[in-house]
């Protein structure tokens, strides 16, 4: 697998961010900044928790919407984990244009230097994220074997995604950022049960 697959993926997910709602929406709920704008509250005063916590976050959501497309590419894969293929993508697409739009606003976000600041937070060394073999594996793989794999990656995925939200709750300064982290903390524990619920259904 190589790095111009996650690209792709990244460049297909910036397309289709304008028809996406934000995370709360998808649950029924709503929240006041809309997917790729920001509030007055990510311009205003930040730090550098702020800025670690959207990188992160962004480099997790993207590779999870790589290995949610890989799935709902896939043959053989049932309707429950197609539809929660879907669901996933659905939240992380505008939580991502969200986390760049703050980056945008604090002066953090420069194309030419984006591969570097992702690096410098981690980057496929985070907890939770998935190496190339991995993906090739999760590929390869077919019917319930496939689905049983990719519960496993999103678990694992989930888990560390929630653990740099919870650093956020406690050291972020910036308002909207704190919210988002709060609200992406909720969210990815109530995916983190429902998918522990369907793994034990492939054990």
């Amino acid at each position: 697998m190589k790095a111009s697959r996650s690209f792709a993926v990244s460049i297909l997910m910036v397309v289709a961010l304008a028809g996406c709602g934000t995370a709360a929406e998808t649950l029924g709920g709503s929240t006041s900044a809309q997917p790729g704008s920001v509030s007055g509250q990510a311009s205003a005063q930040n730090n550098a928790a702020d800025v670690r916590f959207a990188l992160r976050t962004i480099t997790h959501h993207r590779q999870t919407l790589e290995l949610a497309s890989l799935m709902q590419e896939k043959e053989n894969v049932s309707d429950e984990i197609r539809t929660l293929a879907i669901k996933i993508a659905s939240i992380h697409e505008p939580e991502t244009a969200q986390l760049e739009g703050m980056l945008r606003a604090w002066g953090e976000l420069d194309s030419t230097a984006q591969s570097q600041r992702l690096h410098a937070s981690g980057g496929h060394q985070l907890p939770g994220m998935v190496d190339d073999a991995e993906i090739d594996k999760l590929a390869s793989l077919k019917g319930e074997r496939s689905s049983r794999a990719f519960l496993e990656l999103m678990i694992d995925h989930h888990r560390a995604t929630i653990k740099v939200a919870e650093a956020e709750m406690a050291d972020g300064s910036n308002a909207e950022a704190v919210a988002l982290a709060r609200t992406i903390a909720e969210t990815q524990r109530q995916e983190l049960d429902r998918m522990r619920r369907m793994l034990e259904g492939y054990r």
